[in-house]
């Protein structure tokens, strides 16, 4: 059988997401930065990240 491998960034912002959903959010930042040093220009991984630093921040 083929084997489908989705690319790496999208796996680990996948992991940051389910943690930011679960609000986990040391979890998600770490991932997030994982899938962002993965594709630096990703406006969706800067989004997932500055939202992330946001809670853990304590900021609206």
């Amino acid at each position: 059988p083929q084997s489908r491998n989705a690319p790496l960034e999208h796996v680990l912002y996948a992991i940051a997401e389910n943690y930011r959903q679960q609000k986990d959010f040391p979890n998600a930042l770490h991932w997030g930065e994982k899938a962002l040093s993965e594709n630096p220009n990703n406006n969706r991984h800067q989004k997932l990240v500055t939202e992330v630093k946001k809670q853990m921040s304590g900021a609206p």
